[in-house]
């Protein structure tokens, strides 16, 4: 696991033609967790090796999000799971929603915005573990990371 500070990876526009100034605040082998102080805005990017990751492991990044997001209090948070390829079972959708969905609204989380996933099974576990939650903030999903973006800084 890797830590940076004052690292500026991306800087996008948003839909006032104002930059998003994304640093990363957290990097592993799967995930990449970045977040605009200005826009209060998180992104958490799967990265591709998510195809070998293990159930441990995938609870363990999981954990690093809800650190993040306690750390860092963003209002909007992207899931880019574009390139994640771990089906989430059953077992730990259940997991997932009662450690770490669930607790986001509580955190200042008002909007979260998801980028499908192109495994189709993958992307169905994700649905299934985000609709199980019991949420108090909007979820949406979309094709690509610029519509995401848009929805999120509406």
């Amino acid at each position: 696991m890797l830590y940076f500070k004052n690292h500026k990876p991306s800087v996008l526009m948003n839909a006032q033609n104002n930059p998003l100034d994304f640093e990363t605040v957290y990097q592993s082998t799967y995930l990449k967790i970045m977040f605009d102080t200005q826009y209060r805005l998180m992104e958490r990017q799967w990265e591709k090796a998510s195809t070998t990751i293990s159930q441990t492991s995938f609870q363990e990044e999981m954990l690093q999000v809800l650190s993040m997001i306690t750390k860092f209090r963003p209002l909007r948070v992207l899931g880019n799971t574009k390139d994640f390829h771990f089906v989430i079972t059953p077992e730990m959708q259940s997991w997932a929603d009662q450690e770490v969905y669930s607790q986001l609204g509580k955190l200042g989380v008002s909007r979260m915005a998801f980028v499908i996933s192109e495994d189709f099974y993958a992307q169905l576990s994700v649905e299934q573990a985000i609709e199980e939650s019991k949420k108090d903030y909007e979820v949406k999903y979309f094709r690509s990371r610029a519509e995401a973006l848009a929805w999120l800084l509406e």
